[in-house]
């Protein structure tokens, strides 16, 4: 995971693991490819009539949804692990804020 989408369920730098082909259900948690994207979408799978719903765990990420025929894969999870413990997390998390100020900082002509 590279974002906290899942958090709680699924903390940023957890290592997910996916069932390529297999047909996921309503409920799962899946692994969302669009078409023509590399990026996935993460969440649970809502299926309303022809449309596919992917919603994050997290509230602070909004849904995203589109026609079936538009998704080159969906694959449900099978299981997943953190890397980072919960100290660790907050750390890199630091870190990582730490590094977009100082990018910000070089953009503005600061540094």
């Amino acid at each position: 995971m590279t974002d906290n989408s899942m958090t709680p369920r699924a903390p940023m730098h957890s290592v997910l693991t996916y069932a390529p082909g297999a047909k996921p259900k309503h409920g799962d948690v899946v692994v969302a490819r669009l078409k023509g994207q590399t990026a996935p979408f993460i969440g649970y799978l809502k299926i309303q009539n022809r449309k596919f719903v992917i919603a994050p765990t997290n509230p602070e990420f909004k849904p995203f949804s589109a026609d079936e025929s538009r998704f080159e894969a969906v694959d449900p999870v099978v299981g997943w692990f953190t890397l980072l413990t919960q100290e660790g997390q907050e750390k890199m998390a630091r870190r990582v804020a730490e590094i977009r100020l100082e990018i910000a900082s070089v953009e503005r002509g600061e540094i």
